[in-house]
């Protein structure tokens, strides 16, 4: 989660800074991917990444290949 310029990781056992993250980035695009990047370094045996937007979808097709675990992206069936 992050809130303005902190990032935080919520679990079970709590909440905490993860101060890596902190950045004055405004765009969720490539702080989405940060956030998957770092599951992925963390034990995480899979991530899913859930958006509609394709320079979203191009994002995540540049840097797969970076991830150290299964990474999915998911697409709703919405039509906006």
């Amino acid at each position: 989660m992050t809130c303005e310029e902190d990032c935080f990781v919520i679990t079970a056992r709590g909440c905490d800074e993860v101060r890596e993250f902190k950045s004055s980035q405004e765009e969720a695009d490539t702080r989405l991917l940060l956030h998957a990047l770092h599951a992925s370094t963390n034990g995480f045996g899979s991530v899913i990444v859930v958006s509609e937007y394709t320079d979203v979808t191009v994002l995540f097709l540049a840097h797969v290949s970076g991830f150290r675990c299964q990474m999915f992206h998911k697409k709703s069936n919405q039509v906006h």
